[in-house]
């Protein structure tokens, strides 16, 4: 309900994309197990409180009101949003980690994958993405060593299909970070984006550099408990901040109308 919520949220307005992401099998039986109120595993317990601190709060209010979040989506459900999506003529893509996943949405005519920093030396994940020669592959990096972002974007081997999302997961952003975006425009020769891991008010430094992408995390309202809280925008606000990148941004030059 609360996905279907976002989703007919988004595709009513200009942004030009839709992710979901997907945590793989492990991530989510830990999490399973650890908010369970009578378990003992304390050593599961402490991954999840040492993430960050949305993701903390996110936790322990789960354990409180003793109510397993579920954090899957069934294969029906992405199926739905993807055919949402084409009808609206929205891009529909995921962030995805479980590389089983990569075999059913191989079916389904997704338009990009992005792939999350933690899982940039994930050569399994990597390749079964590559196969895939249509959808538009998202890097995201943070303190990579160009060399390690060099060895990704070989073995994707699709110049044409990548683009570098930066991302910075400091609360307050640096500006050292941002600086990256042009830097690896002309190191990498690649199209090269922001992905928003900071403060809200730290999105209009970043459109200051012109990123070809933009990926932002939305929220239902500002009483959420969601991991991704504090950097997460209020849908209510999406449109400003989309107004606020084209002004940066030639039209003409917008990444997705280009890949239409």
């Amino acid at each position: 309900v609360i996905a279907k919520k976002y989703l007919n949220y988004l595709i009513n307005t200009n942004v030009d994309g839709i992710s979901f992401q997907i945590k793989n099998e492990e991530f989510n039986k830990k999490f399973k197990l650890a908010t369970n109120k009578n378990s003992t595993n304390y050593k599961i317990k402490k991954f999840f409180l040492e993430q960050n601190e949305d993701f903390k709060h996110f936790f322990l209010e789960v354990i409180k009101n003793n109510k397993i979040k579920k954090l899957t989506l069934s294969n029906n459900f992405y199926k739905y949003a993807i055919k949402k999506c084409k009808k609206r003529g929205k891009l529909i893509g995921f962030a995805v980690q479980d590389h089983k996943k990569v075999d059913f949405l191989e079916t389904q005519n997704i338009d990009f994958y992005k792939i999350l920093n933690a899982d940039i030396n994930n050569t399994r994940l990597l390749k079964k993405i590559s196969k895939n020669k249509n959808a538009l592959k998202i890097i995201s990096v943070s303190n990579n060593t160009t060399d390690q972002i060099k060895k990704t974007i070989k073995q994707i081997n699709q110049n044409s299909k990548t683009i570098i999302s930066i991302t910075d997961f400091n609360k307050k952003l640096n500006t050292k970070s941002l600086k990256k975006i042009n830097k690896y425009k002309k190191i990498f020769n690649l199209r090269v984006g922001y992905g928003n891991h900071s403060e809200i008010k730290n999105i209009s430094r970043a459109l200051k550099y012109r990123p070809d992408l933009l990926l932002v995390y939305v929220k239902l309202n500002d009483k959420s408990k969601l991991p991704d809280t504090t950097h997460a925008i209020n849908l209510k606000s999406i449109e400003k901040i989309y107004k606020d990148w084209e002004n940066e941004i030639c039209i003409n030059n917008r990444l997705f109308k280009r890949h239409r």
